[in-house]
C-alpha cells in the first residue's frame, strides 16, 4: 500500500512509476518498518508452529526497515531513471489528515497510516522474527519490483 501512487492526495506520500514522480513525507530520512502482505502469511504459519514462543502475547514482526530516501534510490535503480521528487512536511501531512477526518473523506484512514509510518510508529527496537525461526522475508528490492510491475 505504501509503494503506490496516491491519486486521492499525492501530498501524503506517493510513488508514481509511470510519471517517475515521488512525494516523500518529511526529509525522506525517517526510518519506516514494513511487513509485506505475502510475509503476513509466512509469519502467521511460523507463529502457529511455535506456540511455546507465541502463546498469549503480541508479536512484533516485520519484513524490513528502510527510509523513503532509500526507497527512492531503489525505484530509480530499477527504472533506470531519475525521478521528480517533492517533499511534504510532517506538519502539512497532519493538517491534511485532520481535514480528511473532518470532511469524512472515505480514505481518511490512509492519511492516518501515512502519518503513523512517517512518525516512526512502526519502529521497534526488537522484533519477534527470530523467535519465529527467522522465516525468509520480502526485501525492499522485491517490493519495489512488484510495485513497478503493478503500475506498468
Amino acid at each position: 500500500m505504501w509503494l503506490t501512487p496516491t491519486p486521492i492526495c499525492p501530498e501524503i506520500g506517493s510513488w508514481n512509476v509511470k510519471e517517475k514522480k515521488a512525494v516523500l513525507v518529511g526529509d525522506g530520512n525517517a526510518k519506516i518498518s514494513f511487513t509485506a502482505m505475502s510475509d503476513v502469511g509466512k509469519l502467521l504459519v511460523a507463529a502457529l508452529l511455535r506456540p511455546e514462543a507465541t502463546h498469549k502475547r503480541v508479536l512484533i514482526v516485520n519484513s524490513f526497515t528502510t527510509t523513503p530516501a532509500d526507497v527512492l534510490v531503489e525505484f530509480e535503480k530499477q527504472t533506470g531513471s531519475k525521478w521528480d521528487v517533492s517533499y511534504t512536511p510532517l506538519e502539512k501531512l497532519k493538517e491534511l489528515e485532520k481535514d480528511a477526518w473532518e470532511k469524512n473523506h472515505p480514505a481518511a484512514a490512509v492519511f492516518t497510516l501515512r502519518r503513523i509510518w512517517s512518525e516512526g510508529g512502526t519502529l521497534y527496537e526488537k522484533t519477534d522474527n527470530e523467535a519465529l525461526g527467522n522465516p525468509e522475508m520480502e526485501t525492499l528490492e522485491q517490493q519495489v519490483k512488484q510495485a513497478i510491475a503493478a503500475q506498468s
